[in-house]
Formats: C-alpha cells, sequence, structure tokens
C-alpha cells in the first residue's frame, strides 16, 4: 500500500495506479504543513482551509498526475513522502487569504484482535447489460471521466486503468486503529480525505466526523453542505469562491465514508446517512 504519514499516525491506501491514494496522501501532508486542526471546528477558518487544500490537491491532478502514475509511479510515493510539497503547500496557503482573485460500496471491518479490513467496489452506473447466466451488471467504466480522464481509444493497450477508489487503514504504531472509505467518484478523494482530518487533526468523535458538513473542489468550482456551518462560514465560502453550488443539506453527491474504528479494545463505527451508511457489531 501507499504509506502516508500524518502526526503520529501512519495512514495506509491505495497505490499506484489508483488515482485516489495519491491525492488523499497529497491533501494529507500539505494538511500537516498547514496545521490543519487548530481551527474550531466547522467554524469559517476550518472551512476555508479545508477548501484551499481540496483545491490544490485538484491542481495537483491537473499538473500531469495521471501521467505519473503509469509512466512514473514511484514519482507518487516520492510526493506523498514529501517531494515537492512546498510549493503546493504555498498554493494552499495562497488560497487560503480571503481576497485571493478569482454506484460505489465500501465496506470497513475491524475485529478485537485489531484485524482490519477496507474494501470498496463498483460497477459505476453500469452500462445496461448483465452478462447470461451470471448476473453481474456490466461496468461503464471507459465512459467515466474520472476513471479514464484522457478520453475514448486513448489509454494504450494493455495499460491498467486507474480509480479513485481508495480504501484507507491508519495504523496508530503498528496496529490498524481505523478503516474507512467512500464511494461517489471523483468526490472520494475529498470525502476520505476530510473524514480522515476530522478525526487525526479535529478529533471529532467518529460519527461527528463522518456526517460533518463536507466540500468537495473540481478546478476552481466549489460544493459545499451549509447544513450545520453557521451563518458566517457559509458566506466566507461563497465570498472566497464565487459561482460555489450551496447544498442546504446533506447529499449523497458528497460521497458516503463508512467506517470503523478500534481504540484502547473498545471498538466502534459510523455509516454515512448520506448513503444509507450502517454500523453492525457481531458478538463472537
Amino acid at each position: 500500500p501507499l504509506r502516508i504519514p500524518f502526526g503520529p499516525h501512519t495512514v495506509l491506501t491505495n497505490p499506484p495506479p489508483s488515482a485516489g491514494g495519491g491525492l488523499i496522501g497529497a491533501g494529507l501532508r500539505i494538511a500537516e504543513e498547514l496545521g490543519v486542526g487548530r481551527e474550531e471546528f466547522l467554524s469559517r477558518a476550518h472551512q476555508l482551509v479545508i477548501a484551499a487544500v481540496l483545491a490544490t490537491v485538484s491542481e495537483v491532478r491537473r499538473t500531469g498526475y495521471d501521467d505519473r502514475l503509469h509512466a512514473d509511479p514511484e514519482a507518487i510515493r516520492r510526493l506523498v513522502a514529501g517531494g515537492g510539497l512546498p510549493q503546493w503547500t504555498r498554493h494552499a496557503r495562497a488560497l487560503c487569504v480571503e481576497n485571493r482573485l478569482g454506484a460505489t460500496t465500501h465496506i470497513s471491518t475491524i475485529d478485537a484482535e485489531g484485524m482490519a479490513a477496507a474494501m470498496t467496489t463498483s460497477n459505476g452506473e453500469g452500462c445496461g447489460h448483465a452478462l447470461p447466466g451470471l448476473g453481474i451488471h456490466v461496468n461503464n467504466f471507459l465512459g467515466e471521466d474520472d476513471i479514464n480522464p484522457l478520453g475514448f481509444h486513448r489509454l494504450a493497450a494493455g495499460s491498467r486503468m486507474s480509480t479513485m477508489m481508495s480504501p484507507t487503514i491508519v495504523l496508530a504504531g503498528d496496529r490498524p486503529c481505523l478503516a474507512l472509505g467512500s464511494g461517489g467518484s471523483n468526490r472520494i478523494r475529498s470525502a476520505i480525505l476530510q473524514a480522515l482530518l476530522n478525526v487525526l487533526a479535529y478529533r471529532r468523535p467518529l460519527d461527528e466526523a463522518v456526517n460533518a458538513s463536507r466540500q468537495h473542489v473540481e478546478g476552481r468550482q466549489l460544493w459545499f453542505e451549509s447544513g450545520g456551518l453557521d451563518t458566517e462560514a457559509a458566506t466566507a465560502l461563497q465570498a472566497v469562491w464565487p459561482g460555489a453550488t450551496r447544498f442546504d443539506s446533506a447529499s449523497m453527491f458528497f460521497g458516503g465514508v463508512n467506517c470503523v474504528a478500534s481504540s484502547d479494545g473498545q471498538l466502534s463505527g459510523s455509516g454515512d446517512r448520506r448513503r444509507g451508511g450502517v454500523v453492525m457489531v457481531a458478538e463472537s
């Protein structure tokens, strides 16, 4: 897996050719450099710095990231290890200045012995065809911009397809303490990154971390949920990001993070209510 240091923890997530893992890793490292977690949770400052981190992650992808996934996957590991991060941290810090111009399913499991697994599966939106006799609905991935960004007939024969799906495990020392993942197409990276920051940087309880208001940035466009934000925070986001799309309530657009945790022998979990997420405990 891709290993990303974050404070006293190590985050394990999907390696290349997955696009999501490296982008989540870059976001975590940038957020750590910015000192994310010092702001009051869901405050104006919190919302602005998260938008800046997500916008910078989007910019990382726009500058040759997908080419490096296949041609030089070690470059992604160097990125999350800290290579080239100063320029992106400066980019994110500049965006924090308010007068700047300008059908996937995830399962997380953890047991009393500390074994954890995270699995994300998808058939996209399907292509309207099931394999005869098998009942398997065939995916439509080649038509999804997020998975096939170069477009039809551009991917070299034999190349492995990328995906934003990024099942993720966090280690405390050498033991898993958190397992999570999400559906949501290109919003997966934003959903997982914010859930990780809510737990690791803002120290929020698991259910609050998963179901708190969420954002996504793609290029120069911001989408955000205003439920749970005070008027000042929502107004500040719209001032800094003209043309932002505001959701007044939680929406499945922002993914569905399903997460389980183990702390001092106690197990807990949270299902993202945006997509009907549930938690079950099985007694042995």
